[in-house]
């Protein structure tokens, strides 16, 4: 439980000319396959998405609904 995994090669990036692998790192919960865990850091948050959705007064509703 709770075991650390390492991928040497998670992905390649362009470094000076040259192709280099960045490792990636996912952190078991004892009871998952690895193959259904995250990679840390692989959610990528959009503050203004998030930020339009909350904004958004008719998104999950309507004005009739709201009269109700």
């Amino acid at each position: 439980m709770g075991e650390i995994i390492v991928y040497t090669d998670y992905k390649q990036v362009e470094k000076d000319g040259e192709m280099v692998n960045v490792p990636g790192i996912k952190i078991g919960s004892g009871n998952a396959y690895v193959q259904d865990l995250m990679f840390v850091g692989d959610v990528a948050i959009d503050i203004e998405e998030i930020e339009r959705h909350i904004n958004d007064t008719t998104i999950h509703t309507n004005s009739g609904e709201k009269d109700y």
